[in-house]
């Protein structure tokens, strides 16, 4: 596998590159008002992020089975 253009910190586990990777598509799709911004993606975006990559990883392991 080769490594990516932009390395992720060396704390980060594949598990917050994942979620990284999910909350940039939702940021750069989804663009609510400014007055609800910041309560979207503390509610919403971000436990998603982590949601999608849970089912990345979950995906990841059955192909390596």
């Amino acid at each position: 596998m080769s490594t990516p253009p932009n390395p992720p910190a060396n704390d980060a586990t594949l598990r917050d590159v994942f979620a990284a990777s999910a909350l940039q598509g939702f940021c750069s799709n989804i663009g609510p008002d400014s007055e609800t911004k910041g309560a979207w993606y503390e509610q919403i975006a971000v436990p998603h992020a982590y949601k999608y990559a849970d089912f990345m990883l979950a995906e990841r392991e059955k192909s390596n089975e």
